[in-house]
């Protein structure tokens, strides 16, 4: 890109958020998420003291990281005081510089109003701090601009080249010259800008950064306008040029129906950010619950969808995770959610089948279904309160997919179903569906160049929503207000019996998860299923008993998953080779499986049995260990359906925290 050497201006600001604000529809502040409170407090730049805004009063938000500077609090004792007029610049020397920048800026851009969370929030008013936490997302999403402090570790850092601020250098960048005057600026790519920032490690800023229609960044020295449709950078080619310098933005408050797939996005990203205190992980996700609550019926409990409850489930670490503590505070993250563990996850199972695009690559033949009911508590012997995990009762209306048979004899049985149902009610309705996929125009006359890619089969279609589904869903369903973090107590009837966990043979045809993946043994040393480990500080001694208990079925068509899938065992010749030897003879032998040490084609082996086994069943079980009466998760697996089936097992009652 070639080289500009001015720096942008505010006035340039002013033109682009003007041009934002009359052209760009995406970028409208609120959005889905609705209005702020009209109760909210802000800083007067004017008056240098806190007021309460009119809900539609524009104002700036701040974003930014607070590190261990000394820093002027709002609190109980000083929040009439900071009323005052001038208040804040008698006690000036008290705000860090990134603040009082934010506030220089927020004048110059022509705004009155910002929004900072040390100074708008009663630290020591738990709720009026709690009430704030739970409308971060319309706080975000409908500030005229979040000014972004990206440099620095910490909020004495300031916004560089202001007035009143530290001044600003030149950018460090690689420049390429091929001839006089011909420069070009190598873009640095974001990813590598996202991991040198540590604003972009924090948990509080994920969801400020996500949340935010429009952007102002301050980073690498340099100023940075993102917005919805656009985002432009000083330093870099000409003022109108777009290019992507900032980690991409997540369309959080885009969703229209329970869209499961996208959530696990947000989970993921968020997950390995840091937090000063632990206790916070939930606090510091909930603008993004707040965002997307109304189009998950029932909402959320502690991060997991009530809807897709028994698929939340079935979360497992892609690394090995740490196990968060609450400290000395109140909350204590439930084991069971992935809320209760820091570090990266896999979420395949969060993909259910719903959507009709056969560009995206969806496992149509792995199934779960329930075999438990949940219930929610705040004690341990409290009033219980049912999960709703009713997907399944939608699932069963699903259409046959573009791979399966088109004429399915069953597909008139489901059209009665559904008519029966009353989902035509609720804006749903089922016929045949035409997809036109792949079709390119010439860019001289606009006229197709190669045929359209029509698919047509069976779908439901919805009132609101463009694409055709493959099973209605519940739309705009959802509740309003998030769910009481306390509700920390899952309660289910469910079998549990006890196996053995040994360490995998080396003869495993895939290079391995960095986590460990382990064997599950019977007295006899038989391969009945397997557990990946969440915490590498997990004991794999081998015979360790582990105390199993089911929470769904499942079953996946091996033949058509082909060479690679979500499940450790379909990788794993041990578990192949033991389940083909259960379809041939149900009743195992007396004698334990003989390890193959040496396989010249792991590979193909593992194709050639996957596709001998053809169905495979299994129950999805948790590890789990008890303390004080209360279960705690310990590890995700599966164990063969067989198997489980004709062990001895008890009906237990689970209390798991």
């Amino acid at each position: 890109m070639t080289l500009n050497s001015e720096w942008i201006s505010i006035e340039d600001i002013k033109t682009r958020l003007d041009n934002c604000h009359q052209t760009h529809a995406m970028c409208r502040v609120g959005g889905n998420v609705g209005p702020h409170s009209s109760k909210l407090l802000v800083i007067d730049t004017e008056s240098e003291c806190l007021v309460t805004a009119s809900g539609d009063e524009p104002y700036l938000a701040l974003s930014y990281v607070w590190g261990r500077t000394e820093t002027l609090s709002l609190t109980r004792a000083n929040v009439s005081s900071l009323q005052s007029q001038g208040s804040l610049r008698e006690r000036r020397a008290e705000i860090p510089q990134t603040i009082r920048d934010a506030m220089c800026l927020t004048t110059r851009l022509g705004f009155r109003h910002l929004w900072v969370d040390t100074l708008c929030i009663v630290q020591d008013d738990e709720k009026n701090k709690m009430q704030l936490i739970h409308r971060m997302a319309a706080i975000y999403a409908n500030a005229a601009v979040t000014v972004v402090a990206a440099d620095g570790t910490d909020a004495a850092y300031g916004l560089k080249g202001l007035q009143g601020g530290s001044c600003r250098t030149t950018a460090p960048q690689d420049i390429l010259e091929f001839s006089p005057g011909k420069r070009f600026a190598v873009r640095p790519p974001a990813l590598a800008l996202q991991a040198l920032k540590k604003y972009f490690s924090r948990g509080w800023t994920f969801q400020e950064y996500h949340l935010s229609k429009r952007l102002l960044v301050f980073v690498e020295n340099k100023v940075v306008w993102k917005c919805q449709t656009h985002e432009w950078s000083e330093v870099y080619l000409e003022p109108d040029a777009d290019f992507q310098v900032l980690p991409p933005s997540l369309s959080i408050d885009q969703l229209q129906w329970p869209d499961l797939s996208s959530y696990k996005g947000f989970v993921i990203q968020y997950n390995t950010r840091e937090l000063s205190y632990e206790s916070d992980v939930l606090n510091a996700f909930s603008g993004v619950l707040e965002a997307i609550n109304m189009h998950f019926p029932s909402g959320f409990v502690h991060g997991l969808p009530e809807f897709y409850f028994d698929l939340a489930l079935l979360w497992q670490p892609a690394t090995p995770l740490r196990r968060r503590s609450s400290g000395n505070l109140t909350y204590a993250p439930p084991s069971w959610s992935w809320i209760g563990w820091h570090g990266s996850l896999d979420l395949d199972f969060w993909s259910p089948l719903l959507l009709m695009d056969p560009r995206v690559q969806q496992d149509e033949d792995l199934v779960v279904a329930p075999i438990v009911q949940w219930s929610k508590s705040t004690q341990t012997h409290g009033e219980k309160f049912r999960i709703d995990n009713s997907y399944f009762e939608y699932a069963k209306f699903r259409v046959p997919t573009y791979n399966e048979v088109q004429n399915n004899p069953s597909i008139m049985s489901k059209y009665a179903d559904f008519l029966n149902s009353g989902l035509q009610s609720h804006g749903w309705t089922h016929g045949q569906w035409e997809l036109r996929l792949g079709q390119q125009a010439s860019p001289d006359t606009g006229e197709p160049l190669n045929p359209p890619w029509i698919l047509t089969g069976p779908g439901y279609q919805h009132e609101s929503l463009e694409p055709p589904f493959f099973c209605p869903v519940p739309i705009r369903s959802g509740p309003l207000t998030l769910q009481d973090p306390q509700l920390r107590y899952l309660h289910f009837r469910t079998t549990r019996t006890y196996f053995h966990m040994r360490q995998t043979y080396q003869s495993r045809s895939y290079i391995p998860p960095s986590c460990e993946v382990v064997h599950l043994t019977d007295d006899l040393g038989f391969v009945v299923g397997i557990l990946r480990l969440h915490s590498a500080e997990v004991n794999t001694e081998d015979m360790q008993s582990c105390e199993l208990v089911a929470i769904s079925k499942g079953s996946a068509n091996l033949s058509n998953l082909g060479s690679t899938t979500r499940l450790d065992e379909t990788h794993d010749i041990s578990c192949l080779e033991q389940i083909a030897m259960l379809r041939r003879n149900p009743t195992r032998p007396s004698f334990p499986m003989t390890c193959i040490s040496i396989v010249e084609d792991p590979k193909k082996l593992c194709q050639d049995l996957r596709d001998a086994i053809g169905i495979y069943e299994f129950y999805n079980v948790l590890w789990i260990e008890w303390k004080d009466g209360v279960a705690y998760r310990k590890a995700l697996g599966r164990v063969f359906k067989d198997v489980w089936e004709s062990e001895k097992q008890e009906v237990i009652d689970v209390v798991l925290n």
